[in-house]
């Protein structure tokens, strides 16, 4: 099958001028590039955000996306396209018509080396097969939404791979979806799945744990376990956390910080995330929720040891339970350095405050409280 195929390849940056507006990334070891200091004109933001010929949408990222009736496939990349850590959105417009972008054809992005990160933002029916394939940097990969199928070999050999985050339900995982992901350590289910072929995980030796929610059956755990069993990774481990008994702390009153972790907290932020999650049509609430999951992302994949700066917007007010808890529950010694209105606040894994009620947050004073430096 790897024989038979036409492989694309993804070319070394010719730079695009691209900017993408209005986001703040956190860094680790180091200061970001300076804010932008005015807004853009709305003829601006339409520039940088792409366009279209017929049917074929490119976005300023380089990536290729065609209008199928009702909604989106990606296609391609182009001629220049730089990877690094992309999002796909939910919907893209044309005209006064707004599209779901719900599926990624066969080969997509496949040996596109420089990707490191890739976000679904909605839900998606299909990801093609060898859709991913040979994407040698590729390190996360987060479904926000559903997932419909994601077919044969759509991850083989990304060897770099250490996450992937199922934050909905999920159909359908085909035989050597993530084949010869080595690095692959930690799968997060925070819905229902479908079925999981046999070989899905094969050669994918790094894998420790699978993160399950407290409501999937038995017998769906079952089938994960065979079909860790066919790949040769009978040993990982499937956490399922315990249903919540007792309400929660109110994080308007924080509690003292708590020390260590236990693998099924892991599984509680895909929980928190899911509750957290807001109506795709609030463009406000989708851009903080998704700029506190690529600050999750940053956490997750920073090294032992690493200090982690994070330069919150200045009109955020609260940060979303799932992210204290990410924090908490990292099972590795880093410092998280917020620069937030002025104020730096400064968090550890020790010192992060317990689990507050389910859609519940902490606020800025609130933090402030207890971590200004």
């Amino acid at each position: 099958k790897l024989g038979n195929m036409n492989w694309k390849t993804c070319f070394l940056p010719l730079l695009l001028a691209a900017v993408m507006l209005g986001s703040v990334t956190a860094f680790a070891d180091g200061e970001p590039a300076a804010p932008e200091t005015t807004e853009p004109t709305e003829m601006e933001t339409r520039e940088t955000e792409g366009s279209w010929n017929n049917n074929i949408y490119t976005d300023n990222q380089g990536i290729v996306y065609e209008l199928n009736g009702y909604s989106i496939t990606v296609t391609r990349t182009i001629l220049g396209f730089q990877g690094g850590e992309i999002t796909i959105p939910e919907a893209i417009e044309k005209g006064e018509e707004s599209y779901p972008v719900t599926s990624v054809g066969n080969t997509a992005f496949a040996s596109c080396r420089q990707l490191v990160s890739v976000t679904f933002s909605g839900n998606i029916d299909n990801i093609g097969s060898y859709a991913f394939a040979h994407c040698n940097d590729l390190e996360n990969v987060t479904f926000s939404g559903n997932v419909g199928i994601i077919g044969d070999y759509a991850f083989v050999n990304c060897t770099a791979l250490e996450s992937v985050i199922f934050s909905g339900n999920v159909g359908i995982i085909l035989d050597y979806a993530f084949r010869d992901c080595t690095a692959l350590k930690n799968v997060t289910f925070s819905g229902d799945v479908g079925s999981i072929e046999d070989s899905a995980f094969f050669y994918c030796s790094a894998l420790k744990t699978i993160y399950v929610p407290a409501s999937m059956t038995k017998e769906k755990i079952e089938m994960i376990q065979k079909a860790l069993k066919e790949s040769g990774l009978q040993d990982v481990q499937i956490v399922q956390p315990e249903q919540p008994s007792d309400p929660a702390p109110d994080p308007s009153t924080p509690s003292a910080p708590s020390t260590g972790t236990t693998g099924s907290a892991s599984t509680a932020v895909q929980q928190l995330e899911a509750a957290e999650r807001p109506d795709p049509m609030d463009v406000e609430a989708t851009e903080r929720y998704n700029f506190w999951m690529d600050v999750k992302s940053d956490l997750r994949a920073a090294g032992d040891g690493r200090t982690v700066r994070v330069y919150v917007p200045a009109d955020y007010t609260n940060m979303p339970a799932s992210v204290m808890e990410t924090i908490r529950t990292l099972g590795k010694e880093i410092t998280i350095d917020l620069r937030w209105n002025g104020q730096r606040l400064i968090i550890t894994p020790q010192t992060a405050l317990k689990r507050p009620a389910r859609k519940a947050f902490w606020t800025f004073d609130a933090l402030c409280e207890v971590y200004v430096r």
